[in-house]
């Protein structure tokens, strides 16, 4: 399929993290997207009714289960130390900000070293343990709080793509042994600002959305001592309520029983 346009790397970033959004496949909806507009389903992805029906699911591009992800950049107009990024991260694509690693790197960033990802211990040190933290306190309040796992996500990636510039410029008088030196310090530090990024965007949710409710901030961005909004379900799930429970909620025959 020929593209309408030439596709730049953040296109094909994004659309790394899609979810069938605006399509009829689009996971988010209706009901089965739960109270809070969530985009992906737990498996398995067919499911039966009580009453021998068969369903499925469709798997978005997205999902929960990656181990990790990547976008790899090709620039063969420049020297191949260089010219070569793997845009990396571990987890779900929707979910993490892309790291720039360059292809001459020989040591890999703490974060992303096997040793420091064990699939059965959390790790503060593991890149996959801190953006599943994040991914798993997102997931089940999706449209709540997706807002603020896209900013920290652009506020990184806009920061990388913006530093290559710099990156380019400092290069061009250096050795090919002070290049890879260079960049093997420009990767880790790249892995590192993302790490220490996350750390603080999931303090910063569990603290905003505690209890189910969203804490007010003032002018300034800071919480506040007193003060929070309850938001309450999406929509489209209050609509699918009725049809399902018939007058079960409904605050007439409450106030009906009680007049009683």
């Amino acid at each position: 399929m020929k593209p309408d346009e030439l596709l730049s790397l953040q296109d094909v970033q994004r659309d790394m993290r899609d979810h069938f959004e605006g399509t009829p496949l689009d996971m988010t909806a209706d009901m089965t997207a739960g109270p809070w507009g969530m985009p992906i389903r737990p498996l398995p992805m067919h499911f039966r009714s009580s009453d021998s029906v068969d369903f499925y699911r469709e798997r978005p591009i997205a999902t929960q289960q990656s181990g990790f992800t990547m976008t790899c950049q090709m620039r063969g107009w420049l020297p191949d130390d260089v010219g070569g990024v793997t845009w990396f991260n571990c987890d779900d694509a929707d979910m993490v900000a892309y790291v720039p690693l360059y292809c001459c790197i020989t040591q890999v960033p703490d974060c992303f070293r096997p040793e420091n990802n064990p699939r059965t211990e959390f790790s503060f040190e593991s890149a996959f343990w801190m953006n599943n933290w994040v991914a798993n306190m997102v997931y089940p309040r999706y449209s709540m709080m997706i807002g603020d796992l896209r900013a920290a996500q652009s506020e990184l990636e806009g920061y990388y793509f913006a530093d290559q510039d710099s990156v380019l410029a400092a290069i061009k008088s250096l050795t090919p042994i002070d290049r890879r030196d260079y960049l093997n310090r420009k990767s880790i530090a790249y892995a590192d600002r993302m790490m220490q990024r996350w750390d603080r965007l999931a303090k910063y949710l569990i603290v905003k959305y505690n209890d189910q409710v969203v804490r007010r901030t003032d002018a300034n961005g800071n919480f506040m001592r007193w003060g929070y909004d309850t938001p309450g379900y999406d929509q489209q799930l209050i609509d699918a309520i009725a049809p399902a429970t018939g007058d079960r909620y409904r605050l007439k025959k409450v106030i009906e029983r009680r007049e009683r």
